[in-house]
C-alpha cells in the first residue's frame, strides 16, 4: 500500500506572482503554519545566486534557519544556475535539494550528482515536462536516478498539460523500472483543471512506495497554479485518517495568502488553460496578459501559431513580432 506525503511549494512556485517577495513576517508565519498543520515536507524556495532578505530565494542551505525548521525542508535549485562546488552542505537540519532540470541536461547531470554526493547533501530529481520523455529518454532518467538513489523521482507537469492517462503511463513505469526504495513524486500544474483528478489517479493505482505529492495554498503558482495543500489534506484525512489542520491551514490562506492572489489577479486562469490546450509554456500566456491581450480567442490564434520547436521552451522573442503586440 501507497504511503503518501504532502509536499507543500507555496514560497516556491508561489513565487512566480510576487517576485518571491512575500516579506519576513509572512514567510514565517507560512512556514509555522505548514509545521503546525503537520505537513510532511516544506519547500522553503528556491537556491539561488540572487537573494535579498524579504524573499523566498537563499543563497545558502543554512540561511533557510533565520526562519522556523520543518522536519523535512527542501530548496529548489534550477540545474545550472549555481555550481555544485559552491553549495554547502547544512547537517544540522533535514534538507534536500530538489534539482529541476530538462531532457538536454541529462548527459550533464551525472557529474553535478556526484558532486552534491561526495558532500553528503541529499537531493531529489525534478524532470521539467516529464510526459514529452520519449521511452529512450525515460529509460535514461530512470537509469540515472537508479544509479544515484535520490530522495525522490518527482514527475514534473510543468505545463500542465498531463491528463489521468498521461500519469498512469509515466507512474507505471516509474513502478516498474524505479528502485524499490525510491520513493516517487508528482508536481502538477493545474491549466486544465485536471490535477485533483490526476492525483486522485495516482493515489488509485495504489503503488507499493512513498509518493510525495507538490501542493501550495489555495493553489497559488505559475500559470494555472497547483492542486491546493488545503484540499488534497482534507481528501487524505477522509481517506487515509491522516491528521493535517486543514482549519489552520485555511486561516493562513485568507490572512496571507488570497490578499497575494487578488492583488495578481490570479484568479483570471483561462489563458493558462489555453496555454496547456496548445501545449506552450505558461509564460507565453503571461506575457500576452502582461501586453493587455485578455481576449482568449486572440490568445489561441496566437498560441497556436507558435511554432512546435518553440511551444515548450519559452522565448519570448517568437511573440515579439505579432502586431497586436504594442
Amino acid at each position: 500500500m501507497s504511503n503518501f506525503k504532502i509536499l507543500d511549494c507555496t514560497l516556491r512556485d508561489g513565487g512566480y506572482l510576487n517576485n518571491w517577495d512575500f516579506g519576513k513576517e509572512n514567510i514565517y508565519h507560512i512556514i509555522q503554519s505548514l509545521i503546525e498543520s503537520k505537513i510532511d515536507y516544506i519547500e522553503y524556495g528556491f537556491l539561488t545566486n540572487t537573494a535579498t532578505d524579504n524573499n523566498s530565494l537563499f543563497k545558502n542551505l543554512s540561511d533557510i534557519k533565520n526562519y522556523p525548521i520543518a522536519k523535512k525542508c527542501a530548496l529548489m535549485l534550477n540545474f545550472g544556475e549555481v555550481d555544485g562546488e559552491k553549495i554547502s552542505p547544512c547537517f544540522d537540519i533535514d534538507i534536500e535539494i530538489r534539482i529541476a532540470f530538462k531532457k538536454h541536461h541529462l548527459d550533464s547531470l551525472p557529474k553535478f550528482l556526484s558532486t552534491l554526493e561526495a558532500k553528503n547533501i541529499k537531493y531529489s530529481l525534478n524532470p521539467m515536462h516529464t510526459s514529452l520523455y520519449n521511452n529512450n529518454e525515460m529509460h535514461k532518467l530512470i537509469n540515472i536516478s537508479n544509479e544515484f538513489n535520490p530522495t525522490c523521482l518527482t514527475a514534473v507537469d510543468t505545463m500542465g498539460i498531463m491528463t489521468p492517462t498521461d500519469v498512469n503511463t509515466i507512474f507505471s513505469k516509474f513502478d516498474a523500472e524505479l528502485n524499490q526504495d525510491t520513493p516517487v513524486g508528482f508536481h502538477s500544474h493545474n491549466n486544465l483543471d485536471l490535477s485533483f483528478n490526476n492525483v486522485k489517479t495516482l493515489i488509485e493505482m495504489d503503488l507499493n512506495r512513498e509518493i510525495i505529492i507538490d501542493t501550495s495554498l489555495l493553489g497559488i503558482g505559475r500559470g494555472g497554479g497547483m492542486l491546493e495543500t488545503e484540499a488534497l489534506s482534507e481528501f487524505l484525512n477522509k481517506k487515509y485518517k491522516t491528521s493535517y489542520d486543514v482549519l489552520l491551514l485555511s486561516k493562513t490562506c485568507n490572512d496571507i495568502i488570497r490578499p497575494i492572489i487578488n492583488k495578481q489577479s490570479f484568479k483570471d486562469k483561462y489563458p493558462y488553460y489555453i496555454s496547456a490546450k496548445n501545449k506552450c509554456h505558461p509564460n507565453y500566456a503571461t506575457f500576452l496578459l502582461n501586453h493587455n491581450i485578455t481576449d482568449c480567442s486572440t490568445i489561441d490564434k496566437i498560441l497556436s501559431s507558435i511554432p512546435e520547436d518553440y511551444k515548450m521552451i519559452y522565448n519570448p522573442d517568437i511573440l515579439k513580432n505579432v502586431t497586436l503586440i504594442k
